[in-house]
């Protein structure tokens, strides 16, 4: 048809250019990751790396090389490739060591532990409202309210406009979760709304069971006694053989 050798490769790279002109910008409009990596920063990655692969492919097309040139390129992408390598493993085994918040003690601590407060307050069936899902997801049985306002967009849009009443009358007047845990930033908007105290009783600090759920009150002094938090080490690097919903911290 006449075209350039590569030309069939623009209208896609300018494609790819736009979807990372789009990446930077949402990156740029977000504050700052607390967890410290640039997880927000994923669709950046992907894109500039097929971007760079498209547009190399289209000059290799278009220009001419000798053999001691093309041996020199894979020189340099081999050398590349081996220290991107050795730097992502060493962030990789750093961050592993010393992770912000590891993720098996957020499937310990609010997943497991939460199927242990219902088995023991004989709860079949119940809502848990707090801002840690990842990890509980993957064992809870408990259908979960993201507090932080991930995955809930009535949070998020509140959280978004800093209205903090709209959290709390959206949790303690439509949801009203089974259980609530509180921590951390995300406790604004509910920590201090008096209906927390009115409906809720705690289990230990940061951990809440709604007063109308308790039907055996010795069950539960029972619970705030134990404190079975702390059985739980905040280092763990594993989480057990399997992860199933309804698995139990004891």
């Amino acid at each position: 048809d006449g075209a350039a050798p590569g030309a069939a490769m623009w209208p896609g790279a300018g494609g790819l250019l736009a979807c990372l002109l789009l990446a930077f910008a949402a990156f740029g409009v977000l504050e700052r990751d607390w967890m410290g990596e640039y997880r927000f920063a994923t669709p950046i990655w992907v894109t500039a790396t097929a971007l760079f692969a498209v547009c190399f492919v289209g000059l290799l097309t278009r220009i001419p090389l000798s053999r001691r040139a093309v041996a020199v390129l894979v020189v340099v992408a081999l050398a590349s490739g081996l220290f991107a390598a050795d730097t992502m493993r060493t962030r990789s085994d750093t961050f592993r060591s010393a992770p912000t918040t590891p993720m098996c003690w957020v499937v310990d601590r609010y997943g497991r532990l939460f199927n242990t407060y219902a088995d023991r307050l004989g709860i079949t069936e119940g809502t848990l409202a707090l801002p840690d899902i990842g990890g509980v997801l993957l064992t809870t049985r408990l259908q979960v309210i993201d507090t932080a306002g991930l995955t809930d967009r009535t949070i998020a849009r509140a959280r978004g406009a800093k209205d903090l009443g709209a959290i709390g009358d959206y949790l303690f007047e439509e949801v009203k979760p089974t259980f609530i845990h509180l921590h951390g930033p995300w406790a604004r908007g509910i920590g201090t709304d008096p209906r927390l105290d009115r409906d809720y009783v705690p289990i230990v600090t940061g951990d809440y069971v709604r007063r109308a759920a308790v039907h055996d009150p010795s069950a539960l002094a029972l619970l705030q006694s134990q404190h079975l938090e702390r059985g739980i080490p905040r280092s763990r690097n594993s989480c057990g053989a399997t992860m199933v919903p309804g698995s139990t911290a004891a």
